[in-house]
């Protein structure tokens, strides 16, 4: 019998105006992670990816990062890779993973420096599998 958790359901929330998307986890009602993500041409950037401090530790970074790939995965994904301070409703200034922790997360997922942004040493790129 196996005990591992079934994956979130995850909610598409898009602004075709300004070609900018929310995946979002939510439970009893309530914005619990949220991946802001916006087409900018030649890659999509993920602005911010956030999962409340009460809902940690379950993987709704990771299947939120999952869903993003599952989408726009046929081209590049680019993002700044630095940790941010955030609040929710009733919790100020949590801090997620350190910048070096971020950047071996987001590395297992297939990103790596942008070589294309040498001289931005945040950007992370993830480009679409090559074909043969």
């Amino acid at each position: 019998m196996s005990t591992e958790t079934p994956p979130p359901h995850i909610d598409l929330v898009e602004d075709p105006d300004e070609r900018e998307e929310w995946h979002v986890i939510r439970h009893d009602g309530e914005d619990v992670a949220i991946a802001d993500v916006q087409e900018t041409g030649d890659a999509m950037w993920i602005h911010d990816i956030v999962v409340h401090p009460d809902y940690r530790g379950r993987g709704y970074g990771s299947a939120l990062l999952r869903s993003v790939i599952a989408r726009h995965g046929q081209g590049a994904i680019a993002l700044s890779c630095e940790a941010v301070v955030t609040s929710f409703p009733g919790v100020r200034n949590t801090a997620g993973l350190t910048d070096d922790e971020l950047t071996g997360w987001y590395g297992r997922h297939g990103f790596q420096p942008d070589p294309y942004a040498p001289d931005y040493e945040h950007r992370l790129l993830r480009l679409p599998p090559t074909t043969l």
